[in-house]
Parts: structure tokens; sequence; C-alpha cells
């Protein structure tokens, strides 16, 4: 259990760490289904 909501906080922080690398380099986040899927997520 415990290893496995670490596991989604791990993801999430690679996806948030990449969106805002996309953010740098293009000026805008490129958001894929995944990025979606974890932003809904979070919410």
């Amino acid at each position: 259990m415990l290893t496995e909501r670490l596991n989604q906080r791990m993801i999430m922080t690679k996806v948030l760490i990449h969106a805002v690398l996309d953010l740098a380099k293009t000026g805008r986040v490129i958001a894929t289904p995944e990025h979606e899927r974890i932003l809904e997520a979070c919410r």
C-alpha cells in the first residue's frame, strides 16, 4: 500500500519535472494524456 503511494508520488514528480522542462524549452507545457490524468488525480 505504502509503496504504491510512494510510486505514484514519484511518477507525479517525474511528470511535473518534465512539464517544467517542456515549459522552459518551448515556452509552453506539452500536455499529454498522462499529464491530464495526473492533474485530475491531484485535484
